[in-house]
């Protein structure tokens, strides 16, 4: 259709009865409607977040005992997050850099399966062998997808704020010999 010219238009009943009708692009005296685009909603993608760990194990802390640690997780983000994660606790880490600190050879973590979009959990970490290494004074951080395979809104807001824990020291254990 073109403006400004006129068009017919014929309907032709099944008796073959005709009616023959004239009309102008644009139609005279109509407002055309307008059309309205109905918006859709971009859910917020997954952010997950982490505060800072509390000891639960009761002190006196030792040295080369097993310790624990509840830390809270959140999903502040709309979308589920549905493929497993790692919750980890880093002792005296030696790098932290903005968005991850990079995993020690014996880490104490726990697999965390899903989280929904805008819900909170506590995740219970164990670590096995304790603090090590004669410190008295030590640092306690958690990190939540340690291994970085979600996929987030920011990474920065992954690693917790420290946890001071005061360690008492022991001897270094002597390992037991496994039977044969």
């Amino acid at each position: 259709l073109v403006n400004g010219q006129t068009y017919q238009i014929v309907a032709v009943d099944s008796s073959g009865i005709q009616s023959t009708r004239s009309f102008v692009v644009p139609c005279p005296n109509i407002t055309p409607t307008p059309i309205v685009a109905t918006p859709t909603n971009t859910p917020i993608p997954a952010d997950l977040t982490i505060g800072r760990p509390v000891l639960i194990s009761t002190p006196p802390i030792v040295e080369y005992r097993s310790v624990q640690f509840q830390v809270p997780i959140t999903n502040v983000g709309e979308v589920n997050v549905n493929s497993q994660f790692f919750v980890d606790i880093f002792i005296d880490p030696p790098n932290i850099y903005p968005e991850y600190i990079p995993v020690p050879p014996n880490p104490a973590y726990s697999a965390v399966g899903s989280i929904a979009g805008g819900t909170s959990k506590v995740i219970t970490i164990t670590s096995e062998i304790g603090f090590t290494g004669g410190a008295i004074n030590r640092q306690v951080y958690s990190m939540v997808d340690s291994l970085r395979g979600v996929t987030e809104g920011s990474e920065l807001n992954n690693i917790s704020q420290w946890l001071a824990v005061t360690v008492v020291p022991a001897n270094t254990p002597v390992p037991t010999p496994t039977p044969d």
